[in-house]
């Protein structure tokens, strides 16, 4: 046997455990890839599942505060209604609602994302609105507590301050329509994507669709809760107010 052949044996454990190390070295990028890939996939249901969680609570909150909007409004025009000749100074405002840009980028279902991105756009503009009448009624107020306003520029600037907030009364219908929708999505939401959460992820999961039956069935069920929030609502602010309540 030759030289040369003996030196190529030599070589082949060397050129045996090279070609072994690359394969072993390929074989955990892409086993480290995969493992990265679904990671990712996770964590993006994660913020999805938790986006759900945050925007129920928060539309929650939105009807209740739109429920205690209501409720104040009413209590402005009646408090105006009863001044007998007096010029009254209120300091009942208008609360404004809580935005809902924070979480709704985070959603996986498109038909959710676009929903709270029209939904987002009412709540600015209607917020808009609230700051606008609170900044006008605080000037109002500041100059007729300063004596820099006359009496009969003050009445007027008040009625205007009641119409105003009249007003905002038209802009809660719509506001709690939408929030009842949006509301009843995402409940239904929850319920279904929960099916999902021990899927694999080797891709991101696939959305049971939310059908108009679904959110349908599910509207009866949030004005129910709502409803009970709102009596428990209704009766602390008659008691903060100093009414009687009710049953007597």
């Amino acid at each position: 046997m030759n030289e040369s052949m003996w030196v190529t044996k030599d070589w082949i454990p060397v050129l045996a455990a090279f070609v072994g190390a690359c394969f072993a070295g390929i074989g955990a990028f892409l086993v480290s890839q995969m493992s990265a890939k679904i990671t990712r996939h996770r964590e993006h249901w994660r913020k999805h599942r938790n986006a759900l969680v945050q925007l129920e609570y928060r539309l929650n909150e939105i009807l209740c505060i739109v429920w205690d909007n209501r409720y104040l409004v009413q209590r402005i025009q009646e408090v105006m209604a009863k001044h007998d000749g007096r010029v009254p100074v209120t300091w009942m405002e208008p609360q404004p609602l809580p935005s809902v840009a924070s979480e709704y980028p985070k959603l996986l279902r498109l038909e959710l994302v676009n929903g709270f991105f029209s939904f987002q756009v009412k709540l600015r503009r209607h917020n808009d609105d609230i700051a606008q009448i609170c900044s006008a009624h605080a000037d109002m107020r500041s100059a007729k507590i300063r004596a820099n306003i006359d009496r009969s520029q003050y009445v007027t600037s008040l009625g205007e301050y009641i119409n105003n907030v009249g007003e905002l009364q038209k802009a809660y219908d719509l506001i709690d329509k939408y929030t009842m929708e949006l509301l009843a999505r995402v409940r239904v939401s929850i319920r279904k994507d929960r099916l999902l959460d021990k899927a694999h992820f080797f891709t991101v999961p696939s959305c049971l669709p939310v059908t108009p039956d679904d959110v349908s069935m599910e509207i009866p069920i949030v004005e129910k809760g709502i409803e009970q929030v709102r009596a428990k609502s209704r009766q602390d602010i008659k008691e903060f107010f100093g009414d009687p309540p009710e049953g007597e």
